[in-house]
């Protein structure tokens, strides 16, 4: 509804549309099942919101966000509804959602903890579940948003193992380079057996 009335009063024709479109995915999802890359995007990000608001909690997070999302990315750009600047544009878009959750917490807690992070941790590339290496175009498209945004949330992982592209390797050493603390990097090779052995399966 506020999509709408902002739409009616618009300056831009372009604006104008973009509004009525934003109306027409809040209108479908999260009740309906997604159909594009950006309505999946606006339905994780209903869900993601709805669980904060009602669990009041940290580290509630997207978690292997370039595996599910995926698909529908793919389809997108398999039809050429999407390039991958506006991808990126979405993707931006949402890191900013992100960094509008907040706990204000006393003083102390803030100091300990280095402000105010929430813990949102969305991590990319690792192995599928029969064991082959799970980048895709989605993981890099990730790696440049926390590039280019430099936000702290989401907190940025990526899971890596002998068979990861070099590619991947290199554009996740270029964001360290960016000085924004990000990603943390987890070796596949040592954790998956540690939780196997652990008792979680494959």
């Amino acid at each position: 509804q506020e999509a709408r009335r902002l739409a009616s009063v618009a300056s831009s024709p372009e604006r104008r549309r973009d509004l009525e479109e934003i109306a027409e995915i809040c209108d479908w999802v999260p009740e309906n099942p997604a159909r594009t890359f950006r309505e999946a995007v606006q339905s994780f990000w209903f869900t993601h919101l709805v669980i904060q608001i009602e669990s009041n909690g940290l580290s509630i997070s997207p978690g292997r966000f370039d595996q599910y999302m995926y698909p529908f990315l793919k389809a997108d750009l398999a039809v050429g509804k999407l390039g991958k600047e506006k991808a990126l544009e979405i993707l931006g878009c949402l890191w900013i959602k992100f960094n509008e959750i907040l706990k204000v917490r006393d003083e102390a807690t803030t100091k300990q903890s280095g402000g105010y992070p929430m813990y949102q941790n969305l991590i990319v590339g690792g192995q599928t579940p029969e064991g082959l290496d799970a980048t895709n175009d989605l993981t890099y498209l990730c790696l440049e948003t926390a590039a280019r945004m430099r936000l702290p949330q989401p907190s940025f992982s990526i899971r890596y193992h002998s068979g990861c592209p070099r590619e991947f390797l290199l554009k996740s050493s270029e964001l360290v380079q960016v000085g924004i603390g990000f990603p943390a990097m987890y070796n596949d090779e040592v954790i998956i057996p540690a939780m196997l052995a652990s008792g979680v399966s494959m």
